[in-house]
Parts: structure tokens; C-alpha cells; sequence
């Protein structure tokens, strides 16, 4: 007889919360963080937002990076330097 053992892959969510980030009254004098996934055309659509966000709004300054690959998150060193340098990020998905 030939035993089969069945792994259940469902999981019992537990309940979680987040709240929104509060908005700035306005984005005159900010610096923005760019977010590139490293997939095609992300940067043309994070560069084409912000040359909009700067001359509308009179954002002071980028900080672009991209991740090492598409698949995997942003290292979490480079989230960090983002959040601290930075009072709004955009994050862009190319393809």
C-alpha cells in the first residue's frame, strides 16, 4: 500500500491594517523618489511624470533608482535611503 501525504496550500489570513500616508497640502519644494522596476519603458514613464510633477508643482530634486531585478523587491537599504531623502515616491512597472 502506498501512502500520499497531501499538503493543504491555503492559509488562514490573518486580519492586517494599514492606513494611507498623509498627503502634502502642496508639492512645491519637495523632492520625489522615482521607483524603476527595470522592466522596458519604466523609465520613460517615470521621467515623463516627473518632468510633468516639476514644472506643475516645482518639485526641488529626484532620487531614481532601480531595482536589480524585476522579480524581486527593492533592497530594503534602498527603501530606506528613499524615505529619508524623499517626501513622495512614484513607482513605475514597464512592459
Amino acid at each position: 500500500m502506498t501512502t500520499m501525504t497531501l499538503i493543504d496550500p491555503t492559509l488562514e489570513t490573518v486580519g492586517a491594517s494599514a492606513q494611507m500616508a498623509l498627503r502634502p497640502q502642496s508639492l512645491d519644494g519637495l523632492t520625489i523618489g522615482l521607483l524603476n522596476n527595470c522592466k522596458g519603458n519604466a523609465d520613460l514613464i517615470l521621467d515623463s511624470a516627473y518632468g510633468m510633477l516639476r514644472e506643475r508643482y516645482g518639485l526641488t530634486g529626484s532620487v531614481n533608482r532601480t531595482k536589480d531585478m524585476p522579480s524581486k523587491p527593492f533592497r530594503p537599504e534602498v527603501l530606506d535611503e528613499v524615505a529619508e531623502q524623499c517626501q513622495i515616491s512614484i513607482t513605475a512597472v514597464g512592459d
